[in-house]
């Protein structure tokens, strides 16, 4: 497996859908999304714009050996801040000084809310699939 299908497979993964539900939103067969995965098939350009589209990541992570450009957990931002202010002395919201237990409840809440986002898209895309599934084919 190449670097490009590795990323690939990982970013499906992560978007949460199956090779067929992918290849659904890109316009292409499971069967495509497979063979992109296990590197035996390259997508063509249109197809590569919309996989960058889709996962919300740049051609040139895509295609280049480099993490450069890879999209972000915000989960891991949020650690990397919370430790960021517990390293701060004297950190202030609006004036007021901020305490150890005030700066986890921040983040709990924002924790909480990335969550809750995750989790209504999620909701609203198999809300998708479902309508989309009971619409009449077209001939």
């Amino acid at each position: 497996m190449n670097d490009f299908s590795a990323k690939l497979k990982k970013l499906r993964i992560a978007a949460g859908y199956t090779q067929a539900e992918a290849g659904a939103l890109l316009g292409v067969s499971a069967s495509a999304i497979g063979m992109y995965e296990q590197g035996r098939r390259e997508p063509d350009l249109e197809t590569t714009q919309k996989i960058c589209e889709l996962y919300g990541v740049t051609p040139n992570y895509l295609v280049n050996d480099s993490n450069e450009d890879a999209p972000s957990e915000i989960g891991d931002m949020i650690c990397n801040l919370r430790e960021q202010m517990r390293r701060s002395e004297g950190v202030m919201f609006n004036g007021v000084p901020i305490n150890e237990e005030d700066t986890e409840k921040i983040f709990d809440a924002m924790m909480l809310a990335a969550q809750l986002i995750m989790k209504q898209r999620s909701e609203e895309e198999q809300r998708e699939c479902i309508t989309q599934s009971k619409e009449p084919l077209q001939n």
